[in-house]
């Protein structure tokens, strides 16, 4: 493959790529590692969902009739939760 062809190759020349390299390089964080974070609250999109549905059944009443139960089929599939 020609070089440069979207293709990355890493030799790391001077990288921090060895675990034992790093904690040298570092001592004072290898003895003290600080924790992360982690937020495992998952915001309730409900209330958005409700919102975008309504949006858009709001939007069919403009359009023809024809175009209105192919959007109407298609709203019914995308808010129905389990079969």
């Amino acid at each position: 493959m020609p070089e440069g062809a979207g293709v990355i190759v890493s030799n790391e020349p001077d990288g921090n790529s060895d675990l034992d390299e790093q904690m040298e390089m570092s001592p004072s964080l290898a003895a003290n590692p600080t924790p992360i974070q982690v937020s495992k609250e998952i915001p309730d999109l409900t209330p958005f969902f409700r919102r975008a549905v309504a949006t858009r059944k709001s939007q069919l009443h403009l359009q023809p009739m024809s175009a209105r139960s192919d959007a109407l089929k298609q709203v019914a599939k995308t808010t129905d939760t389990k079969k």
